[in-house]
């Protein structure tokens, strides 16, 4: 007798977040538990060197769903994301970062997606938790949609949730349309950004996504691990890729960059960046406004002066933002 196959398969990469991997996992767990179908997890750790192997193996000696693998050495965000989702045999992948959480009712919200329509790829609204708290902002609530869509093409991805999908856990997929060894073959084009290339595979060509109005999952927008300069540089170059391949419209292409500069490059980002020498690391394609670049003339000196002036009017005493101040300490004692 041919054994069941899960019918989702939760991959979690990880690599030094034990503390945040419990509390993954403790969201997820109870709702398997919950559940009248198969579900599994995966885990593939990146050769972590704290104790995230003591506690996995907490849960493994509890739920025989759950499925465990270290690496022998860190073969990278990407290549660990691929091996989990290789490792799945569930009929559709849940892309799950380690520090991210399961919102209540979530997975329950997604079986019925699949049981309803066989979507061959499904998008979930998600909200951000900071300090375990849950907070919003305008141009992400415009892009939560109200109504689920049903029959979407990558096109309509796009448009619809412009550079959010690329937030890692708000994504499904179905596995069998995942050209693994393809997107191995890829790893150096999508450096770090190997799931928004799955992503473009399993859709194609294709209109049978799925976007989905429940907010299904917490992503913690307080990660550090982040450099806000991945949005400006790499995020866009992988867009454009992805354009060309896959034949996006011209009017979904320019939406795209359009939100990129007003929720990534605003002056106090420019500013930033100015000031720690990291605008040579911007995507091409973001076109930068030209009172921007205006500012590239202004002496360093005088623009941290101006900063400090800026944020004294405000109440914020004679002071630099924290990137800025850490950024110039460096450099001195550097120097």
């Amino acid at each position: 007798m041919n054994e069941v196959k899960p019918v989702i398969s939760f991959t979690i990469p990880t690599w030094n977040r034990a503390n945040e991997l419990r509390e993954c996992l403790d969201s997820i767990i109870p709702q398997i538990l919950e559940s009248n179908e198969k579900i599994e997890i995966v885990i593939s750790d990146n050769a972590s060197t704290d104790n995230t192997s003591e506690v996995v193996k907490e849960y493994l000696e509890k739920y025989d769903f759950l499925k465990y693998f270290k690496n022998s050495e860190n073969l990278g965000f990407d290549l660990n994301l691929i091996s989990a989702v290789e490792k799945a045999s569930g009929d559709y992948v849940w892309l799950f970062s380690d520090d991210d959480w399961l919102a209540d009712g979530g997975l329950n919200e997604i079986i019925n997606i699949i049981n309803k329509c066989r979507p061959c790829f499904i998008s979930t609204n998600f909200r951000f938790i900071v300090q375990n708290k849950e907070i919003d902002f305008d141009s992400h609530r415009e892009h939560m949609v109200k109504s689920d869509i049903n029959g979407c093409t990558i096109d309509d991805l796009f448009l619809y949730r412009t550079h959010f999908f690329t937030f890692m856990t708000s994504n499904v997929l179905l596995k069998k349309l995942i050209n693994i060894p393809h997107c191995r073959s890829q790893i150096d084009a999508y450096h770090n950004w190997i799931h928004v290339y799955m992503i473009a595979q399993v859709l194609g060509s294709r209109a049978c996504g799925y976007i989905s109005s429940y907010y299904a999952v917490l992503s913690r927008a307080d990660n550090n691990r982040t450099d806000p300069i991945v949005f400006l540089g790499p995020m866009p170059d992988t867009f454009q890729r992805i354009f060309e391949e896959f034949d996006i419209s011209q009017s979904t292409r320019s939406k795209v960059i359009q939100d990129i500069r007003r929720d990534f490059l605003t002056l106090r980002n420019w500013i930033t960046l100015l000031i720690t020498n990291k605008t040579v690391s911007l995507s091409k394609s973001l076109a930068i406004p030209m009172y921007y670049r205006v500012l590239k003339i202004i002496p360093k000196k005088l623009l941290v002066f101006l900063w400090k002036m800026y944020r004294l009017l405000k109440g914020k005493g004679y002071s630099l933002p924290t990137e800025i101040g850490d950024f110039l300490r460096k450099e001195t004692v550097i120097k």
